[in-house]
């Protein structure tokens, strides 16, 4: 029998478009041991059982409306809030610790995935427990806690990029680009940031690679330019070129 040629290009199109969320999405992850919770403008509006126990509730009711944020340490409440507002990356999950209602704290892996299916300010966090048989979890919490903290309070802009994409800007960042909202920068392609001469990808790597400084003009939000000197380092990944872009104005 020949292969049904609409099932295949059913099962193609899934593929391609990914994960989709809806309202019915918490009764079929009531199976998995892992945190799932939907949460709109950073607020819980429905979560399985497995969260409602590692948030320590008695009940999945009883975190509705709580805001996500309450259940990190306070260290890592910015990280949530970055996830949240776009500012991370969906591609990779990040170690966090989960302070839970009995006061204990859990190390954890957390990814969020926008829901823009069910809301424009949807958002689905999952969180897995990371067990003491992970040799690099407490190395993994230490570096990104201490890069998190040190870059959001730079007084210079740290732009991370991946693939020519903004995937991160601190505030000093935002501060110097006019931005109210990380939408507004996050998610761009940096070429869109950039005035006057531009390099191309194959100059952006050899900068990195190299640890270059050089001055660009960067685009403010009301359009005008600020010329400032940048630091260009390569982020070892095996996948795509990810750099790190610190800058600050030239006086």
């Amino acid at each position: 029998m020949e292969p049904d040629d609409n099932i295949i290009d059913l099962a193609g199109e899934r593929r391609r478009r990914g994960p989709r969320f809806d309202g019915g999405i918490m009764d079929i992850l009531e199976v998995s041991r892992d945190l799932v919770c939907l949460c709109r403008g950073g607020a819980i509006t429905a979560i399985n059982g497995a969260g409602a126990r590692m948030l320590g509730a008695a009940t999945t009711e009883a975190l509705v409306g709580r805001r996500m944020a309450e259940f990190l340490v306070p260290e890592y409440g910015r990280v949530l809030e970055l996830f949240l507002a776009g500012m991370a990356s969906e591609d990779k999950s990040v170690p966090t610790r989960i302070l839970a209602a009995d006061s204990s704290i859990k190390d954890v892996e957390m990814q969020t995935f926008r829901a823009r299916e069910i809301a424009p300010d949807a958002t689905v966090v999952v969180c897995r427990l990371l067990t003491e048989e992970s040799p690099v979890a407490a190395q993994l919490h230490e570096s990104d806690l201490r890069f998190r903290l040190l870059a959001d309070n730079s007084m210079s802009l740290i732009c991370h990029v991946k693939d020519g994409t903004v995937r991160y800007l601190n505030r000093a960042g935002m501060a110097l680009l006019g931005a109210t909202a990380p939408e507004q920068v996050v998610g761009k392609d940096l070429m869109e940031l950039l005035g006057g001469v531009k390099p191309d990808t194959d100059d952006i790597r050899a900068l990195a690679e190299a640890g270059a400084e050089l001055t660009l003009d960067l685009l403010c939000m009301d359009n005008q330019s600020i010329a400032v000197l940048a630091h260009f380092t390569l982020v070892p990944s095996a996948q795509g070129l990810e750099v790190m872009i610190e800058a600050r104005a030239v006086s």
